[in-house]
C-alpha cells in the first residue's frame, strides 16, 4: 500500500515515498505537472485545491460497524453479508415516523385543549367569563348579559360580607362580584325618559346598560334557577320560601345599594314601578308594617333618595341607606 507524506513534503519536491533517503527526488516547474501510477496529481499554484489521491489508496480500511471486514470507499458501514433490502428504506421511515410523531402529538395538544375547555362548568361563573363577548359583535352588553344569567351557578362560593362598589365598571357586572362572593352590589341610576341608565357620571350613560337588563332581569333568572320547583311566573307571592343567590347559603339576601342620581321623586317613582314584579314573585325584602320578611334580594336606596319617601311607603320594598342613629 501507498504510503503519504505531507503537504511540505510536495512544496519542497519531495517524494512522499522516497521519505528517509531511498527513492529519487520528484522536481517540477510552475507550468507542469507530473504524474504517476502511484504518486498524487499536484499543481504548485493550488495544491490545496487540486491535490487529488487515487480512489485505491482508500481501499479496505474502513471495516464494518458490525463483523470487521473491510469495506471500499462509498460502501456504507455495513459488509454485504450484513445489507438488507430495507436498510436503505431506514431514513425514508425515520422520516415518516417523525412526522407521525409531530401529528400525535399535535393531536394529543387538541384534544387537551378542548378537555379543558369543556371541563369549565356549563353553569357556572367561570363558564360566563369564559365565553363573554362570543355571541358576535351584533348583540349588545345588556342582551348578552340577560343571555348569561341562566349560566350562573354558585356552587362552591362561599357569600363573605364585601360591597361591590360601582359594579357597572367592572368587566362583568354583577357575575364578577359574585364569583368572588360579594354581598352588596352598588348601581348608580339615572332617569332618562322611563329607563333607569347605569353609569357614574352622565356622559358614561348608554342606553343599553339600564338597571334591568344589568341586575333585575339577570337576578330574577337566577333566583328563579335556584328555585325549580317553584313558578315564578303564577302570580303568587313566594316571600319566605325562596332560596337566595349562593348555594353555600341561601338565606344571604344581596344588597343591590340604588345611588340615585337624578331627582329623587320622579326616579323613586319608575325605580318602584320597575322592582314591583319583583317584590309581587318574592323576590325583594320588605316591612308590611310590623316586622320584616327577608328575601333573596334587598333593595336600598342612597344618593339623592329622599327619606320621607321611603319611610311613609306602606309596603316598603326599597329600604334607606342611612346611620343607625337617623
Amino acid at each position: 500500500m501507498t504510503s503519504f507524506g505531507s503537504i511540505g513534503d510536495l512544496e519542497s519536491g519531495i517524494n512522499p515515498t522516497s521519505r528517509g533517503g531511498s527513492g529519487a527526488r520528484d522536481s517540477f516547474d510552475d507550468d507542469s505537472t507530473r504524474r504517476g501510477s502511484n504518486d498524487a496529481t499536484y499543481d504548485k499554484k493550488n495544491l490545496s485545491s487540486n491535490l487529488v489521491v487515487p480512489p485505491q489508496t482508500f481501499q479496505n480500511t474502513s471495516p464494518c460497524q458490525h463483523c470487521g471486514e473491510k469495506l471500499t470507499r462509498g460502501s456504507g458501514s455495513l459488509s454485504s453479508k450484513h445489507f438488507s433490502p430495507f436498510g436503505t428504506m431506514k431514513g425514508v421511515f425515520r422520516v415518516l415516523a417523525t412526522i407521525v410523531n409531530l401529528g400525535l402529538i399535535i393531536a394529543l395538544l387538541v384534544l387537551v385543549s378542548k378537555l379543558n375547555y369543556d371541563t369549565i362548568p356549563t353553569r357556572d361563573v367561570q363558564s360566563i367569563r369564559a365565553t363573554w363577548g362570543s355571541r358576535g359583535v351584533q348583540d349588545s352588553p345588556t342582551s348578552v348579559q340577560a343571555k348569561r344569567s341562566a349560566d350562573f351557578n354558585s356552587a362552591g362560593i362561599e357569600p363573605i360580607p364585601c360591597h361591590s362598589h360601582n359594579d357597572y365598571e367592572r368587566q362583568i357586572p354583577l357575575y364578577d362580584a359574585l364569583n368572588v362572593g360579594c354581598t352588596s352590589i352598588e348601581a348608580d341610576i339615572w332617569l332618562q325618559g322611563d329607563n333607569l341608565l347605569i353609569g357614574h357620571t352622565e356622559s358614561s350613560l348608554d342606553q343599553w346598560r339600564t338597571l334591568k337588563s344589568l341586575y333585575l332581569d339577570p337576578l330574577t333568572s337566577i333566583i328563579g334557577d335556584r328555585n325549580p320547583d317553584l313558578d315564578l311566573n303564577d302570580g303568587e307571592d313566594h316571600s319566605g320560601s325562596l332560596k337566595g343567590v349562593f348555594t353555600a347559603n341561601s338565606t344571604t339576601s344581596l344588597i343591590l345599594l340604588v345611588d340615585v342620581k337624578t331627582d329623587s321623586a320622579t326616579t323613586l317613582s319608575v325605580l318602584t314601578k320597575q322592582l314591583s314584579p319583583l317584590r309581587k314573585k318574592g323576590l325583594l325584602t320588605h316591612f308590611d308594617g310590623s316586622r320584616t320578611i327577608p328575601a333573596p334580594i334587598t333593595v336600598v336606596a342612597t344618593g339623592n333618595t329622599n327619606f320621607d319617601a321611603i319611610y311613609e311607603a306602606k309596603d316598603r320594598f326599597v329600604f334607606f341607606d342611612a346611620p343607625l342613629n337617623h
